[in-house]
């Protein structure tokens, strides 16, 4: 009878996974009522029925929408292996508590109990779980047992009017109940279901934890009917077709873990290697334990299904087969066998093919330097391919005396049979005549240094001595200051520390001052075709600029702002450096001269020098050196200079030259390193 079952519900039903809810397993098929049952471990196996699964729609569906009356029949064999006092073993359960109904059947202490609770209200309060119980000792420990729970609720115009409870064990009425309005399902004036959340075997979904089902089951069968004692004892002791009037849900629970590992491969089944390297297999095999289970769907239209909640664990896998390092297929055989003898297997296609790109060598430097407006002359590079040998190399781009100043990356190509690509690149730094610029160090010890008109040079030396160059070295002249400027004939002027402006007068051989300008407290003095100073302006520290007048020997307010360095041009011209480090110049060709803010002129400068050949110099303010920068005219901004210093003076013929914080002095040399 077993055996026409089987082939009966392989040929029309569809499959269905039993499994573990956690990480062990079920074990396998034992002897059962009628044929093999389902063992549970009472520590975490069940069985689960999810809520999409169309055997729970149906069930709590079409039941529910007779005419006049909702019935429910729940039949199954089960055996108790461990009948501790006090431990519940949980048969069925649906739901978990209000709003939701909830059923369940349950054995503890030799009792077996069937109760409901149904999610209606009563005075406010929720209706209390209802139950029926068999007397102590009704259920032994390791014996079968049969059990049958009807449920009839009829109707009256769609209303509950009354409700019958049947409670069956071993084909014996044991418990009944009739009346009140206590019924299973629950309709709204709409005729709407509320729907379950889940269905459980072998696990009360409300107290989960305690009341795994220790033991064996076969023959789970739900019905949406009421059958009575006799049909219910006519094949309790035989095996159905799935296709008995009114069967709903039949799970035989016989049929032991048919389903074989499952083999994966997480990057496809055909891979593509490289040659001469170590194959890392990434294929594994899982398990997850489970039982072929089935329902007649000929004359229902209804599917069974258990789905596992737990968690596939690893099978052992093999592999026949070997990945050379040579070019060419290989192919790779895999087979897992799971605990209960289901193997699978599964085949891996590995291409070896050549994916070694060509080497390039770059000929000289990867990093190189070229000024602009002159051609770079690309030494190129070579390519060498294991397979090909030498290969010819392209290049991207070439730089001509056109290339704007900026970084540009040569990028070199080569190209081997297979398709493989190997690139090199070069870092070709375009540079403007200010990243060229370089210095060389004269001797000598300075504070500050300033050029004349002819090309005399002096300085005031850390000593505070004055010295003017003759012959690459430094001749002293009698004197004492700390700023310096030099008028277009050569006749030098000084701001000593006490802020007194003093020239150099040929006749006695000295310095003779000057009168003073403002309050006093000059800070520093430029030149060019005029002489200016920053002078004491009312407040100590506050420095204004004025302009010298040789005609009634005094200096003349400019007004305007509060300056710290200042420099003339030949023009006469002054910029000077405001005490935020902006700077600003005198026009002194308007008709009526003035102090214009340029912002373009931009701030952070601590020292500025105007060149007889119309160049603008300055150096960044800062506690030490800061960098030298060269006015742009035509872009209207600071050009960075390569170079750095702390006061900055300018050659008739245009080449700067410093005195840094630890009062060194270098003379530029354009062109420099990239000439």
């Amino acid at each position: 009878m077993k055996s026409r079952l089987s082939s009966f519900v392989r040929r029309c039903a569809v499959l269905a996974l039993v499994a573990l809810a956690a990480s062990s397993a079920f074990a396998q098929s034992t002897p059962g009522q009628i044929g093999g049952a389902l063992s549970f471990d009472g520590v975490d196996d069940w069985v689960h029925i999810p809520t999409t699964h169309p055997s729970v729609y149906t069930l709590y569906k079409d039941v529910a929408l007779q005419e006049n009356e909702d019935a429910l029949t729940i039949e199954a064999w089960f055996r108790v292996d461990d009948m501790a006092p006090g431990r519940v073993h949980s048969i069925f359960s649906n739901g978990t508590n209000v709003p939701n109904m909830s059923l369940r059947i349950l054995v503890f202490d030799g009792i077996l109990e069937a109760g409901i609770r149904n999610g209606e209200t009563e005075g406010g309060a929720p209706y209390p779980y209802k139950h029926w119980r068999t007397p102590a000792g009704s259920v032994v420990e390791g014996q079968w047992h049969h059990v049958a729970f009807v449920v009839r609720t009829y109707k009256y115009g769609g209303q509950k009017v009354r409700s019958e409870f049947t409670l069956y064990l071993d084909g014996v009425q044991v418990a009944y109940h009739n009346g009140g309005f206590y019924g299973l399902y629950i309709s709204d004036m709409y005729g709407k279901i509320y729907y379950v959340e889940q269905l459980a075997i072998g696990m009360d979904l409300e107290y989960a934890s305690s009341r795994y089902f220790g033991g064996a089951m076969d023959e789970v069968r739900f019905w949406g009917i009421a059958r009575s004692a006799s049909e219910i004892a006519d094949n309790m002791h035989s095996p159905l077709t799935g296709s008995e009037a009114g069967l709903i849900g039949y799970w035989s629970l016989d049929e032991g873990d048919t389903q074989p590992p499952t083999i994966t491969f997480p990057d496809g089944s055909e891979v593509t290697v490289g040659e001469s390297t170590t194959y890392v297999d990434p294929v594994t095999a899982t398990d997850v334990t489970s039982i072929t289970q089935v329902i007649d769907e000929s004359d229902t239209g209804h599917h069974g299904v258990f789905e596992s909640g737990g968690t596939p664990t690893p099978v052992d896998l093999s592999v026949s087969g070997t990945v050379g390092t040579a070019l060419g297929d290989y192919t790779l055989t895999y087979t897992a066998t799971d605990a209960a003898g289901n193997t699978a297997t599964a085949t891996r296609l590995v291409h070896v093919v050549d994916m070694t790109p060509p080497v390039i060598t770059l000929n000289g430097s990867a990093e190189a330097y070229v000024v602009e407006g002159t051609d770079y002359n690309d030494p190129l590079a070579s390519a060498l391919d294991n397979h090909d040998g030498t290969l010819p190399v392209t290049v991207d781009e070439t730089l001509g005396a056109n290339s704007a100043i900026g970084d540009y990356t040569l990028t070199y190509t080569a190209t081997d049979a297979a398709g493989n690509t190997g690139t090199a690149e070069r870092l070709v730094h375009v540079v403007s005549f200010g990243d060229a610029y370089d210095w060389e160090q004269v001797p000598g010890s300075a504070v500050d240094i300033a050029f004349g008109g002819n090309g005399v040079l002096y300085m005031t030396g850390s000593d505070s001595g004055i010295y003017k160059w003759e012959e690459d070295d430094w001749v002293e002249i009698e004197g004492y200051g700390q700023r310096i400027g030099v008028a277009p004939d050569g006749t030098p002027w000084i701001v000593n520390d006490l802020g007194w402006v003093l020239r150099w007068d040929p006749e006695s051989a000295a310095f003779v001052r000057v009168p003073d300008a403002g309050e006093g407290g000059a800070i520093d003095i430029g030149m060019g075709g005029e002489v200016w100073v920053l002078a004491e302006f009312g407040t100590p520290g506050i420095h204004q600029a004025y302009r010298w007048d040789a005609a009634t020997y005094s200096w003349r307010e400019t007004g305007g702002y509060r300056g710290t360095a200042i420099d003339v041009g030949p023009d006469g011209s002054a910029w000077m450096r405001i005490n935020d480090g902006d700077v600003y110049q005198f026009y002194m060709s308007m008709e009526e001269p003035f102090w214009g803010s340029n912002s373009a002129i931009g701030g952070g400068v601590g020292d500025v020098a105007l060149g007889y050949d119309g160049s603008t110099w300055c150096v960044a303010e800062g506690t030490g050196d800061g960098e030298v920068r060269r006015w742009n005219v035509s872009s209207n901004s600071w050009e960075k200079i390569n170079g750095v210093g702390k006061a900055i003076s300018v050659s008739p013929d245009g080449i700067a030259w410093v005195v840094r914080a630890d009062g060194t002095i270098w003379k530029g040399v354009p062109g420099g390193r990239y000439q």
